[in-house]
């Protein structure tokens, strides 16, 4: 969340960061260096010097290590760093030898990402390189916030409205999930737990019916309730079967649909068109089956598509729901 407070992931170059990447690899002499910024899953880069790939995973970011903390990090030799010995970046391109991050810090105190300079090469740094580095990575934060204000002044009205909504509805999301996390948290059984959390679930996202499905074996079973206030139209039983009846129940990463009836005529499947948008999302398998996350909206809901605060939520909750699967397994194992 404090992330998505400036909006810059994903976004086009702009030369107030490309200037900072040519003065960092000036300074301390390197061939590669990087603004990078680190979310929930990969490690994205907005400007860069002497690097093609914006993306890279996660789990081979060096990044990922240096935002732990809030002084530099500086890895002298990665072949030898058993953390990084095997990783792609190291024994592929760009090769790193050497590598030197000072962590974006906001104001507020979060770590968001880096300025980093790497060598294929050894590359001793002295105190005052690292100096260099912090000061060019506070800049780098400067230039973030400038940013932010100045998309702040240029919004209309209406903008402003809309972007107070957003911030209230990630606010709401946020003790969602937080309310879920203490669900799962309690000793409940997995299915008792799923339906508490669905409820949750659909009233964050504002959706017309939650739920989940089960699936052991040929058997599937769909649990799908009504969110909102009745409506004239119950299609809570001609839902279910349609999840079932186009297999959507066992998707094995994250669907959003946002025009179900267009993909059930695709596939020659009978379907009527109440139900526009769905999300399926995993919410945990072990050795006798896979549940799934289910909700959906109504073909007239005021919101049209899956927003990217409905999928973060709905994700989150997903591996929440694995990790609560996980901890009973582990203590059924332990018993």
């Amino acid at each position: 969340m404090a992330l998505a407070h400036y909006g810059i992931l994903d976004t086009p170059r702009e030369p107030q960061f490309d200037r900072i990447v040519r003065l960092a690899a000036h300074l301390l002499r390197t061939p590669v260096a990087t603004i990078n910024f680190v979310d929930q899953a990969r490690q994205w880069s907005k400007a860069s010097v002497g690097l093609n790939g914006r993306t890279a995973d996660r789990q081979d970011s060096f990044c990922a290590w240096t935002i732990l903390n809030d002084q530099p990090t500086v890895i002298e030799n990665a072949p030898a760093d058993p953390r990084f010995s095997r990783n792609p970046m190291v024994t592929g391109d760009p090769h790193i030898h050497m590598y030197a991050g000072a962590p974006l810090i906001m104001p507020s105190g979060q770590r968001i990402g880096t300025l980093c300079v790497t060598d294929h090469q050894p590359h001793p740094l002295s105190p005052s390189d690292l100096q260099a580095l912090q000061d060019l990575a506070a800049l780098v934060v400067t230039e973030l916030e400038l940013r932010s204000y100045q998309q702040r002044l240029s919004l209309s009205l209406a903008a402003q409205r809309e972007h107070s909504s957003e911030l209230q509805r990630s606010l709401e999301q946020a003790q969602a999930l937080t309310g879920i996390h203490q669900l799962f948290d309690l000793d409940l059984d997995p299915r008792d737990a799923l339906l508490a959390v669905t409820g949750l679930l659909g009233g964050a996202l504002d959706a017309d019916q939650a739920g989940f499905s089960v699936t052991q074996g040929d058997s599937v079973t769909v649990d799908l309730s009504p969110v909102r206030a009745a409506t004239a139209i119950d299609t809570t039983g001609e839902t279910a079967q349609l999840i079932t009846a186009l297999g959507l129940h066992g998707a094995r990463s994250p669907l959003y649909i946002d025009d179900l009836p267009a993909l059930a005529r695709a596939r020659g499947v009978p379907a009527s068109d109440h139900i526009a948008q769905i999300a399926v999302i995993p919410a945990g398998h072990d050795p006798h089956g896979a549940s799934h996350l289910l909700v959906t909206r109504r073909k007239d809901h005021p919101v049209a598509h899956w927003r990217p605060s409905d999928r973060n939520l709905l994700e989150a909750t997903g591996r929440a729901a694995q990790q609560m699967l996980d901890h009973q397994q582990a203590r059924g194992t332990q018993a």
